[in-house]
């Protein structure tokens, strides 16, 4: 069964019938809020910990797999605008030749 607002009252109006208004409010303020169903234990905090732990080692590795294809494809990237420079460079060693020799 579900604690109202209204139960609460009730129990709090029975607790000043038996201790003093000032005793009664502080017993009521030790109560949770909700039900004792909605109060999270140690045990849910572990689970959770748990769980948290799993997903976070499975995104640890996604992230490994990605690192990894970044480092190859700037790897690749790399030779590519090596060869391109080195390409680069003959053409315009080329092009001085041609020039040394037109003179």
């Amino acid at each position: 069964m579900a604690v109202t607002e209204d139960r609460r009252y009730e129990l709090y109006k029975g607790l000043e019938d038996v201790m003093d208004s000032q005793r009664a409010t502080t017993l009521m303020e030790l109560l949770p809020p909700v039900g004792w169903a909605d109060v999270t234990t140690k045990h849910d905090l572990d689970h959770l910990a748990e769980m948290m732990g799993k997903e976070f080692a499975l995104v640890r590795g996604e992230i490994r797999e990605l690192g990894s294809g970044l480092r190859a494809e700037r790897e690749r990237s790399l030779r590519v605008f090596f060869f391109a420079q080195l390409g680069a460079g003959a053409a315009v060693a080329s092009l001085a030749v041609a020039a040394v020799k037109l003179i």
